[in-house]
């Protein structure tokens, strides 16, 4: 049996993140950690030592991308699969400084009426209306109201969130502490494992393409998050108590399950 000492919420620290965007001058922010809770759920250790498969599904370009890195490393004469690959790289260590850069650039970006679909819609609605009651000889300031229009339609459609057709798996096998450190570090981060690691396999970036299919609020809090863990640092995954002889006992208890169903059979 497995007890957890910590709560989750140790993965979320409001005073860290208040610190942060005091410090950025958007205080404001705090609000889109509101009701949100921090995802990690803790593993089971089995017997193999390798013994926990992690796998996310992935793009055809970032298939054809994996594919050319394999072929390209073993052309210089190294064996390598994609198993180890995913493992070696989702184990990696991230350039936080590079991503502190972006990460506030990105705060800075997403505050802005650029990304506040409310107001652009609010303002794309009254030049409507103004459009609407515009005399018909004045030409001059419908060309300005039409070209305002445009605009605000097409601030819009830049909101919308990419469709992204994830219809390939990728998958590595790594240890029970490091895909538990993996799952961890993606909860800090306030990002699914799977999108945590994309960042690393495929060295993506924040406030990028790579981010676009999140909503505008959780790239916020991802931005918030990584200035967190620049600041405070990673933290560690809840400790657990287990039992030293429970993966042994749990394969013999299976064993003999599958012994006692087989002479059930012949006893028939």
């Amino acid at each position: 049996m497995k007890k957890i000492y910590k709560a989750d919420n140790d993965l979320l620290s409001y005073e860290a993140r208040m610190e942060i965007l005091k410090n950025l001058g958007q205080k404001d922010l705090l609000k889109i950690f509101d009701d949100y809770k921090p995802s990690y759920k803790p593993i089971v250790r089995k017997k193999n030592p390798l013994d926990q498969q992690i796998s996310l599904g992935i793009s055809k370009k970032e298939r054809e991308n994996i594919a050319k890195e394999i072929k390209s490393i073993k052309n210089t004469g190294e064996s390598v699969t994609i198993s180890a690959l995913v493992r070696s790289r989702a184990i990696g260590d991230i350039d936080l400084e590079e991503w502190r850069e972006r990460a506030q650039k990105g705060l800075k970006e997403l505050n802005s009426i650029k990304w506040n679909k409310y107001a652009i819609e609010k303002n794309l609605r009254q030049s409507y209306g103004l459009f609407d009651e515009m005399e018909e000889s004045d030409d001059e300031s419908a060309l300005v109201l039409s070209k305002k229009i445009k605009e605000y339609e097409a601030m819009l459609e830049e909101l919308k969130r990419p469709t992204i057709r994830r219809s390939s798996r990728m998958s590595g096998r790594v240890t029970f502490n490091e895909a538990n450190l993996i799952r961890w570090r993606a909860g800090r981060l306030t990002i699914t494992v799977a999108d945590y690691m994309r960042f690393l396999i495929f060295g993506y970036l924040p406030f990028s393409e790579n981010d676009r299919h999140l909503s505008v609020i959780a790239r916020k809090r991802f931005y918030v998050s990584i200035l967190d863990v620049i600041n405070n640092g990673w933290g560690k995954p809840p400790e657990l108590e287990e039992c030293p002889n429970c993966i042994r006992y749990a394969n013999e208890n299976k064993e003999l399950r599958e012994k006692l169903e087989r002479l059930r059979k012949l006893s028939r």
